[in-house]
């Protein structure tokens, strides 16, 4: 997968799910994105393995989810 195309799933991702995707810093290797609070870790290679981008978007899932997860609660309250 294209390290652009990541990215931008990862943009729509944060959007549907009302949370924050904002660039931290760049390391020497990696890019570190911040998704809801959550550090999320882009190798910075132009083509990213299939296998490490599937675990990056399960992971930001998994804060999207818990995200409206919290929104919903809070909207019974």
């Amino acid at each position: 997968m294209k390290r652009k195309a990541l990215e931008k799933q990862l943009a729509r991702k944060a959007r549907d799910a009302g949370t924050t995707w904002e660039f931290v810093r760049e390391g020497a290797n990696h890019s570190v994105w911040s998704f809801g609070g959550m550090l999320i870790t882009i190798p910075r290679h132009n083509d990213i393995n299939e296998l490490t981008a599937k675990g990056i978007l399960r992971d930001a899932d998994d804060v999207a989810s818990a995200a409206k997860a919290k929104e919903e609660e809070e909207g019974k309250s």
